[in-house]
């Protein structure tokens, strides 16, 4: 059997999903989006093949610590149209059905329908961001204006958000990479519609169907889950800065924390990693565009389209306006940062005598490479 014998059910900037019945298999690619954008113009030779990786020990290493989980684990299928191989390393999970998002032009608003009733689990419309800090690069600068933003977050007495204030204004004023806060921040986002929208505790609730108790205990879920995974990388000598988790609900369950189904794949394109003040995440990526005459474009016409209640908002793009290739320099760094990522963590917990020699070849690695921030 090969990936072309099966039926396709979503292809993405980053992969593509393929249905098995019960359960779907993720074929990571060599591609990456950034801002939004969807495929960029390079392929990053290996980066499906380590995202596989990556995602198959973080979801291995949080079932051992009894976090209920979708994932099956990697497999290797032929894939006709795999690059330089005969084969893809696939990353099996069990299928859940997901909900059925509209948008309405004439209120200018997303409505969602959840999966028929005769299923009983499903996954969530809902990215949970979480963050322990801020740093250079985060949305979380250009969002919180003064303390009075952070307290609206909902997590923070007025001493506590005037101090965290404080930290925020050293990255915004470029004094520091990146600072951790008192207490981390957790935040709903929608995860269906082309650009994922802050919202509220009321927001979230509407569209997932979960009430304010539900919402309470996924936040705390998310923050175990987080605290799992900062420090185990903690260990590695990595800064864990923030990220952003997917669940499935399984309404039959009988505890909450055990309702919700941890869904999706965990990796640098989805969490803001660092090694000494450097970005060891898509966020390379990110700062490298970001002064760009395309990034900047996409920014201000993303708030256009906001403003004007517009769905697609790569509508209002100017046609002659895209994204340059990377460097040849960047390029090799960006292949070197996702293969070490995977090398390291599934070292440490499945050849732990390997990990000392590749801990070194990473630091001499490190010490060579061009600091963008």
């Amino acid at each position: 059997m090969s990936l072309q014998n099966l039926k396709k059910i979503y292809s993405g900037s980053v992969k593509d999903i393929y249905d098995e019945g019960s359960t779907v298999l993720f074929d990571f690619s060599n591609r990456y989006s950034i801002f939004d954008w969807g495929q960029m113009p390079d392929l990053i030779e290996g980066k499906g093949r380590f995202l596989s990786q990556f995602t198959d020990c973080c979801y291995r290493y949080l079932g051992q610590n009894g976090i209920r989980h979708h994932a099956k684990g990697l497999v290797r299928i032929k894939n006709d149209e795999a690059p330089n191989s005969s084969e893809s390393l696939c990353w099996r999970v069990d299928h859940l059905p997901k909900f059925r998002a509209q948008y309405n032009p004439d209120q200018k608003k997303w409505t969602y329908e959840k999966p028929n009733d005769g299923v009983s689990a499903w996954m969530l419309p809902l990215e949970v961001v979480y963050r322990w800090g801020v740093t250079q690069g985060s949305s979380l600068l250009e969002r919180v204006k003064g303390p009075q933003d952070l307290m609206a977050m909902g997590e923070y007495s007025l001493s506590e958000a005037e101090l965290n204030w404080k930290k925020l204004s050293d990255v915004k004023n470029n004094q520091v990479f990146g600072v951790f806060f008192s207490q981390p921040l957790v935040e709903f986002y929608t995860k269906l519609e082309p650009q994922d929208r802050l919202l509220s505790m009321a927001e979230a609730s509407e569209i997932s169907g979960l009430n304010k108790e539900q919402l309470i205990a996924l936040k705390n879920h998310t923050l175990l889950i987080a605290m799992y995974l900062k420090n185990w990388w903690q260990q590695l000598g990595w800064e864990f800065w923030d990220g952003k988790f997917e669940f499935g609900f399984d309404s039959k369950a009988s505890l909450t924390e055990q309702a919700f189904i941890l869904s999706d794949s965990i990796g640098p394109d989805e969490l803001r990693l660092s090694y000494q003040g450097v970005s060891l995440s898509k966020e390379w990526l990110r700062q490298y565009y970001k002064n760009s005459d395309w990034a900047l474009t996409v920014k201000k016409v993303k708030q256009q389209a906001q403003v004007e209640g517009v769905k697609n908002w790569k509508s209002l793009m100017p046609p002659d306006v895209l994204p340059k290739t990377l460097d040849a320099h960047t390029l090799d760094h960006i292949q070197k940062m996702y293969f070490y990522l995977a090398q390291l963590i599934c070292l440490s917990i499945d050849s732990p005598a390997q990990l000392v020699q590749t801990q070194k070849d990473f630091q001499n690695w490190f010490k060579g490479i061009h600091k963008y921030g």
